[in-house]
């Protein structure tokens, strides 16, 4: 019996926790859309997702870590789109794969653009780097970058970081310009630039 309420209320703190997270994310890529990364303090992510600041400190230790949740959570979401056959070099995969992936990715970001929009601020300076880097390190995370790394780190870690900088800036210059180019088209040009093939 005392198995059960131990469980249940592990459960519930669980539940809580995520839940607390969730409001403190939200809050923040609210606070950002609006007003800038570098604007938005502790004080008014707690106000904005009704949580007090002793909370939020006991699951952040500051902004530069909630940011860091908020975009992992985020290319987790975009890489599960993208990542159709992780084994699979996208270097060595067809155009119309390439393309199909790239279009899974687009739709993803399209689909959750009101975050990607954020990227599209003079103010997000300091976003960019730090979406390029969670995503590095997440093409090294696959099947491939692990090869890729064990074979030849330097190689590895320069090719992950020149497709997150392509892929990253390409979405950039496609939500400051996105009625000139297509979903399908900017899939077929990243596509293009990251297999080399034309």
């Amino acid at each position: 019996m005392s198995t059960n309420v131990s469980t249940s209320t592990e459960q519930g703190t669980d539940l809580r926790t995520r839940r607390t997270k969730r409001h403190l994310r939200d809050a923040l890529v609210d606070l950002i859309a609006e007003r800038g990364y570098e604007a938005v303090t502790v004080v008014e992510v707690c106000e904005r997702a009704m949580v007090h600041r002793t909370t939020f400190y006991k699951h952040y230790p500051g902004k530069p870590e909630l940011l860091a949740d908020v975009l992992d959570e985020r290319l987790a979401a975009l890489m599960a789109a993208i990542t159709a056959h992780p084994e699979v070099d996208p270097t060595a995969l067809d155009p119309d794969d390439g393309v199909r992936l790239m279009l899974r990715m687009v739709r993803s970001i399209h689909a959750d653009r009101a975050f990607y929009r954020i990227l599209a601020r003079r103010d997000a300076v300091t976003l960019v780097p730090r979406l390029t880097d969670v995503l590095r390190r997440r093409l090294l995370d696959t099947p491939v970058g692990t090869t890729a790394t064990a074979a030849h780190a330097s190689r590895a870690e320069l090719r992950a970081h020149l497709h997150a900088s392509l892929i990253v800036n390409a979405i950039i210059w496609w939500l400051n310009n996105d009625t000139r180019l297509g979903p399908d088209d900017l899939a077929a040009v990243l596509a293009e630039e990251l297999t080399g093939r034309r």
